[in-house]
């Protein structure tokens, strides 16, 4: 059983569409509900402005531990981002491009920390 978690406005679009999703992802259940909340022991996940929630599938203390050990590795690669970033003698020297890299890594790694964030507020 899956439950889709959309912006209200995309919600009547997503139950249109609801019998292509369950065919193609072969989902027995699909329910579209944009006030929909975690229950315990669904796997949750956020992509763009839609959060997905499949329904008895993980252990809460086990996804738990797992979110926080994601956590910990993100948050040490920021650190070491940020630490980069903010050497003036860096980004002086570095080639354009990898401090623009830099700067991409680390917005994608503070979307991936939103998210786990998101993900372990839910869980408690």
């Amino acid at each position: 059983a899956v439950t889709l978690k959309p912006p209200a406005a995309r919600a009547a679009a997503l139950r249109e569409q609801a019998h292509v999703m369950t065919r193609l992802a072969g989902v027995g259940e699909l329910a579209i509900d944009p006030e929909a909340t975690r229950t315990p022991g669904s796997a949750s996940k956020v992509v763009g402005d839609l959060q997905i929630f499949v329904h008895q599938v993980i252990d809460d203390a086990e996804e738990r531990e797992r979110l926080k050990k994601s956590l910990a590795k993100i948050e040490k690669e920021v650190a070491a981002c940020e630490k980069r970033l903010s050497d003036p003698r860096f980004t002086e020297r570095a080639p354009g491009e990898v401090v623009a890299e830099l700067r991409e890594r680390l917005a994608t790694y503070a979307q991936s920390r939103a998210a786990l964030v998101q993900s372990l507020s839910e869980l408690s």
